[in-house]
């Protein structure tokens, strides 16, 4: 048996010797290795301390240390104290025998004389990679001795430089302690050795999210879920470091000068101006208004100001003009038309819809209202999806700096998406074929995100395998076209896949010159659309929420039990009415009907509310301002009203959200 040890630092630190003596050195060697009567050979050369020894361990020592394994792996190491001890003093030439029996007295809490068996350990095994892991962690943890530790964790790198598992285990040790510099070194290094390992990745990002540095973290984290496909707890924190990054940089990054640079730059080759303005009028976060529709003298970028991540869907924007732009030099843009033929032979596809609906008791007209909305959804759906995505592909390759934005803006778009296709209360309101189209399409933005930031979104739309494979094959059409995108291309797109999807017969792509010259024809904005979509999902008329066929389906649906149909309308309205009113002022109106509810409240009677002014109820009208008023402004004695109304309440509630 021979014994190598590199003379350096370490060896004498191992053997505590003060000065680099290598006499002393040798003495400490032979006195250390003499067992059972036996002095060893011990010689330096060549910058090496040579032990030779005749002995090794017996077969039976073997035997008995398999049995303390056993009991160290059932945690009964009170068990294996005297077993490890006993094979140690028959055998204490094996450098593993001292590392478990270290690991032993770790466990049960003895630190110091942990130590010095693993120092034993390392003294005949100066390669034992589990001995020198130890001996840094109880430093680390139990001793707070970082700089001691680094000399045990440094010599793993010196003794494997390619065992990125323990160097990804040391960085950790230090990132938990809050060394984070330190750690820096053991991540970087285990990702040259293994590149397409996650972990790291997002370790050395929560270091840099440490030391404020989120630029450096979004990318790691987004580096780190791009290349785990376990989604296991790393990819599920990858994501949380990603969001929790970019939303910092948000926070602390002006990236309106990013949007005023480019909108300079395009408005110099549009050769018009373009004016960005907030609106908080509008329902969505940004919408374009190009010249040539609103005469204007300019193109319009409008941003409601109280939407997150607003100059990314502005740049979004922009680039939908940029592409316009570039379609008019070839000559190849359309605008998106529908007319009423295009209405009629949707109305037709879904007519059997329209007679469920009334058969339900929504008025005829509302029924009308509600395929309209449909129709216009879904256009505006299939227009908007091919070319987002190129948008969001541009953005990304030109505008990196954007990337935390985009990322945050994308991530809610597609959280949208899989809520609009799998919330019970949409889809039991709306045909299967529309929700089966809207996810196909949302599932290609689920697929492009997963492609651009490594977040995989995708099975929370609870797809069908049709479905998930038009998704993906819409997907790989995009990705070949993406390649080597022409100007108007994205045109081709919206036309392949309404006709894979079979609504290619709801609209007409046409030259952008013919329609503005013949208005006759509806021009679709899709952000108008999605903005009226917002006004009013269900396409019922919001001015008369008094109407019980407004509502009636709707209640039907998601009641629990019987309800007042009647209280549940007035509720929603009573919500609407307090939305935007001081708490004070609510609890005024809450204790004058009360009082006028002292002699009880008639359904058949009518009432008036001085601090409702101009407004007269019927009995049911007012029991449902009384309850919603209580609910809001004195929830905690709502009980003692004793009034029946709760499932009421929680529908109302339900349908206002909505």
């Amino acid at each position: 048996m021979i014994i190598y040890h590199k003379i350096d630092n370490f060896i004498f630190s191992l053997f505590n010797i003060q000065s680099e003596d290598e006499g002393k050195l040798i003495e400490a060697a032979k006195q250390f290795y003499s067992f059972q009567g036996m002095e060893p050979t011990v010689s330096i050369s060549e910058g090496l301390l040579k032990i030779e020894l005749n002995e090794k361990a017996s077969n039976q020592a073997n035997q008995e240390f398999r049995k303390v394994l056993d009991l160290c792996n059932s945690r009964q190491f009170e068990a294996a104290k005297p077993l490890i001890e006993s094979i140690i003093k028959d055998s204490p030439q094996v450098s593993e025998f001292h590392r478990v029996y270290g690991q032993i007295l770790s466990e049960l809490g003895d630190q110091e004389e942990a130590q010095n068996e693993l120092i034993d350990a390392l003294k005949w095994d100066p390669n034992n990679e589990w001995a020198l892991l130890m001996m840094g962690n109880i430093l680390v943890k139990e001793k707070n001795d970082i700089d001691g530790a680094l000399k045990y964790y440094d010599q793993i790198l010196e003794t494997n430089p390619e065992e990125n598992i323990t160097l990804n285990n040391i960085g950790a040790v230090l990132m938990n302690q809050g060394r984070f510099l330190e750690a820096q070194k053991y991540f970087q290094k285990s990702i040259e050795i293994q590149p397409e390992f996650p972990n790291p990745y997002y370790a050395l990002g929560r270091c840099h999210s440490a030391l404020k540095q989120h630029s450096k973290a979004f990318d790691l984290a987004i580096t780190a879920a791009k290349k785990n496909n376990q989604r296991d707890e790393i990819y599920t924190s990858s994501l949380q470091l990603a969001l929790d990054s970019a939303t910092a940089i948000r926070e602390e990054r002006d990236e309106f000068e990013t949007v005023e640079d480019y909108k300079l730059r395009l408005q110099d080759r549009a050769g018009i101006e373009i004016r960005i303005e907030d609106d908080i009028s509008i329902q969505t976060a940004a919408k374009l208004e190009i010249d040539e529709k609103y005469k204007r003298g300019y193109h319009l970028v409008k941003f409601n100001p109280k939407h997150s991540n607003v100059e990314h869907l502005i740049m979004h924007e922009l680039v939908h003009l940029e592409f316009i732009l570039d379609a008019r030099d070839n000559g190849e843009n359309f605008l998106f038309t529908s007319s009423q033929e295009h209405k009629s032979k949707f109305d037709k596809s879904f007519a059997k819809y329209r007679v469920k609906l009334i058969k339900n008791g929504l008025a005829p007209e509302k029924a009308d209202n509600f395929l309209t909305s449909l129709f216009d959804g879904l256009n505006g759906q299939l227009y908007n999806t091919p070319i987002d995505i190129f948008i969001e592909d541009l953005l990304y390759k030109r505008h990196p700096n954007l990337r935390p934005t985009q990322f945050l803006s994308i991530f809610n778009i597609v959280k949208d998406g899989i809520k609009a296709t799998t919330s019970k209360d949409i889809v039991n309101l709306t045909p299967a074929k529309v929700v089966s189209v809207s996810k196909i399409l949302n599932l290609v933005n689920a697929f492009h995100f997963k492609d651009l930031f490594g977040v995989d979104l995708i099975q929370q739309f609870k797809a069908t395998p049709l479905e998930k494979k038009q998704a993906e094959e819409f997907f790989e059409e995009f990705s070949e076209y993406r390649q080597d995108k022409q100007p108007g291309e994205e045109y081709e797109i919206i036309q392949h896949w309404a006709e894979d999807l079979e609504i290619d017969t709801y609209f007409e792509l046409k030259d952008e010159k013919k329609v503005y010259k013949s208005q006759s024809a509806k021009v679709n904005s899709p952000e108008d659309v999605l903005e009226s979509i917002e006004k009013d999902p269900y396409g019922l008329d919001q001015k008369n929420p008094d109407n019980e066929a407004e509502m009636k389906t709707f209640i039907e649906t998601h009641s629990k039990g019987d309800v007042n149909m009647a209280v549940a309308m007035y509720m929603v309205e009573a919500l609407k009415y307090f939305s935007n009113m001081p708490q004070e002022d609510i609890k005024k109106i809450a204790f004058e009907i009360a009082h006028i509810g002292i002699t009880g409240i008639n359904p058949s009677s009518n009432y008036k509310v001085s601090s409702i002014p101009g407004k007269s109820f019927s009995g049911y009208h007012l029991l449902a301002y009384y309850y919603t008023s209580w609910a809001l402004a004195v929830p905690e004695m709502l009980s003692q009203l004793q009034m029946p109304f709760d499932e009421e309440f929680r529908l109302a509630t339900l349908l206002n959200e909505n």
